[in-house]
């Protein structure tokens, strides 16, 4: 009798080691990282880091062969394309900045007293904000150094809209001067960099 008691007994523990553990939960995680580095794209440009646009302001002497003046040549500036050239420019930084370059109008040759085949203005680059009025950047052609980057402050409009936009004035000469005949041809440089 004890045999079968401690057969039992031996039985008993044996289905108690073999029993399954309680159930346990564990736990895991992944980890995701990633980078978005301050650049700027063009949207619509003639490549994703430039664009381009040209505007023929016609006659550029009055009858007497003196410059046209200002407003006349601004206004046909603004509306030679139907209206100022615009860009819409994206970039991922807070602040980008905008340096302007105006060149003067010229001709080819060198002209007699009296003459010039040389055209001033000074050109802007306004750029429109996602809140609140962004600085705009301008350059005068006469002072021959382009403006430093400036920040525009703040982050570009992403609406799907044109942010940047483009016009030019206060052209000049010397005064009287008169305009040498030729093809004149300037031109608004702008370079646009992330901000930090």
């Amino acid at each position: 009798m004890k045999k079968l008691v401690l057969m039992a007994l031996g039985a008993g523990s044996m289905i108690a080691i073999a029993a399954p553990a309680a159930a346990q939960t564990v736990s895991g995680d992944v980890t995701i990282t990633g980078t978005v580095t301050p650049k700027c794209t063009v949207i619509n440009g003639t490549g994703p880091t430039t664009f381009a646009a040209s505007r023929d302001i016609g006659e550029l002497a009055k009858a007497d062969g003196t410059l046209e003046t200002s407003s006349v040549l601004a206004g046909r500036f603004g509306l030679a394309g139907g209206s100022a050239p615009t860009f819409r420019v994206v970039c991922t930084s807070a602040n980008p900045l905008i340096a302007v370059d105006a060149v003067e109008l010229t001709t080819a040759g060198t002209p007699p007293s009296g003459y010039t085949s040389r055209i001033d203005f000074i050109g802007y680059v306004a750029p429109r904000l996602s809140s609140g009025a962004g600085t705009t950047v301008s350059n005068d052609s006469s002072t021959n150094a382009a403006t430093p980057a400036t920040a525009i402050g703040g982050r570009f409009a992403a609406d799907g809209s044109d942010n940047i936009t483009v016009t030019a004035d206060t052209f000049k000469t010397a005064p009287g001067a008169l305009l040498a005949s030729g093809a004149y041809t300037g031109h608004i440089l702008i370079n646009i960099t992330p901000g930090t």
